[in-house]
């Protein structure tokens, strides 16, 4: 499932637009800064959390309450709903200063990404190497 309604692409450009679900806007998108790739990773996490937790890690009701939240909140994590290694992938997606969240090929070696790769690779029917997939992304 996805929306590119709002897509840009940015190769290595920053972009000032505001554009997007409030939920799944990067800090910097709501303070009006210029932003770039790091936005990508925060909407990950955000996305990751939603899919595991089934819950909005931000309260706000109107559009204003989240931005707010967005701003100078830590979004909540529920970490009796989460493992470990979930959580980690997590709050390396959600850090507040994009140039410290972390990068895609970083996540890739966390151990929630890997453990999903080794679980899709046993359970695929081609039976993809962990290395090709790697390789492809």
């Amino acid at each position: 499932m996805a929306d590119f309604g709002f897509a840009v692409y940015l190769k290595g450009g920053t972009q000032s637009v505001v554009l997007g679900s409030p939920v799944y806007m990067a800090p910097e998108i709501v303070s009006r800064q210029e932003y770039g790739l790091p936005v990508d990773i925060w909407a990950l996490g955000i996305i990751t959390l939603i899919l595991l937790t089934g819950k909005s890690p931000f309260s706000g009701r109107t559009k204003s309450k989240i931005f707010q939240e967005i701003k100078f909140k830590q979004p909540h994590l529920p970490a009796n709903q989460l493992d470990k290694d979930a959580l980690m992938f997590i709050k390396a997606c959600l850090i507040n200063d994009p140039e410290k969240r972390a990068k895609s090929r970083q996540l890739l070696h966390y151990p929630f990404i890997k453990n999903v790769l080794n679980t899709y690779v046993n359970e695929s029917p081609t039976k993809v190497s962990p290395t090709q997939l790697y390789q492809d992304l």
